[in-house]
C-alpha cells in the first residue's frame, strides 16, 4: 500500500531529485534514513496529501485546497491518459 514520506534530505529517488521537505507517494517496505514517514488523520487528510504528492511524483501541482474528489479525479486523468 503507497504510503507518504516527507524527504528530509536532498535525495534521488526513482531517479528524480528532491528536496527536503517535499513528499512523495512510496510502496516501500522499509525507508531509508532520508525518508520519515508522514502520519495522517483518519479524515481524509492523509489521503488527500498523498494524492496531492502523487500528483507532484508526475509534476502536477494542485492547490491544497482542492475538494478530495476532485483531486481523485485528476490524479486518475494523469494516471489514465
Amino acid at each position: 500500500m503507497p504510503k507518504t514520506y516527507e524527504v528530509l534530505e536532498r535525495s534521488f529517488i526513482n531517479g528524480q531529485l528532491y528536496e527536503k521537505g517535499y513528499r512523495v507517494v512510496l510502496e516501500i517496505d522499509n525507508p531509508g534514513s532520508n525518508l520519515k514517514l508522514v502520519g495522517g488523520d483518519e479524515s481524509g487528510g492523509d489521503e488527500k496529501e498523498s494524492i496531492i504528492a502523487e500528483l507532484l511524483t508526475y509534476g502536477v501541482e494542485v492547490d491544497k485546497r482542492s475538494g478530495l474528489d476532485k483531486l481523485r479525479a485528476k490524479l486518475a486523468e494523469v494516471k489514465g491518459g
